[in-house]
């Protein structure tokens, strides 16, 4: 099932899950490209070969999704091959997920937050905190070592909701960019496509939210995020 297009090392300090390739690069492509760029290991895990969009296929969603990856610089990516449209609370899902956390041992694993628009999101993200609990209990799937769990961040998908912090993301603003077009099926209206909501107003809106929280902040752009867990820090400053 698992479908992995770099053959490296499978473990990283940090796993971004996303229901569909380019939700990593739209949600948190600058912070992951910032800290790809200081050493720090980074996985991507689609959930789904985002079959059912309206644009593209799925042989040219994954070229697309290759070239994003090589713009992140990101350590390696992988496709769980679900089906998309049907993402859901049950055992598979879960079990998939702790597989995935037992094998990558990552410190901090991103993913969406509760409340999203998106089924398959919404899916996600109350899979995720289940499956980051079970990852750490050794009687659960016992045939795959447990590990330490990862704390959990969630990318910023749901307006209305006041961030726990932000990424200064301003150096990496345009590595974001370039790696959101890089799914030209998706994100630009050519002769051929249909147009759709993500390819006609979605890229302006993404520029404008990291624009409008760097500017909250005193920095050109920035990425928000969502934390239960309290952050430990080693000074104020």
């Amino acid at each position: 099932m698992k479908i992995w297009w770099k053959k490296k090392s499978h473990l990283a300090e940090i796993l971004v899950l996303g229901a569909h390739p380019d939700d990593a690069e739209l949600l948190a492509g600058g912070s992951i490209a910032k800290m790809a760029s200081i050493g720090k290991k980074v996985i991507i895990a689609d959930m789904t070969q985002a079959e059912l969009s309206t644009n593209g296929s799925k042989a040219l969603r994954k070229k697309e999704t290759s070239r994003a990856s090589e713009i992140l610089k990101i350590h390696n990516r992988v496709n769980l091959g679900l089906k998309d449209g049907f993402l859901n609370r049950d055992s598979s899902l879960c079990d998939e997920i702790v597989a995935l956390i037992r094998e990558v041992k990552p410190r901090i694993i991103l993913g969406p937050p509760l409340g999203c628009r998106h089924p398959d999101h919404e899916a996600l993200a109350r899979v995720l905190k289940e499956a980051v609990f079970f990852s750490g209990l050794k009687k659960y799937l016992p045939n795959l070592p447990y590990c330490k769990r990862p704390n959990i961040i969630n990318y910023f998908e749901v307006e209305g909701v006041k961030p726990n912090f932000c990424i200064d993301i301003s150096q990496f603003f345009e590595i974001k960019m370039q790696a959101i077009k890089a799914y030209e099926s998706q994100f630009i209206l050519g002769k051929k496509s249909t147009k759709t909501y993500i390819n006609t107003g979605i890229v302006s809106m993404v520029e404008r939210r990291c624009r409008d929280w760097g500017e909250k902040l005193g920095v050109e752009f920035a990425e928000p995020f969502l934390c239960e867990t309290p952050l430990l820090l080693d000074s104020f400053i």
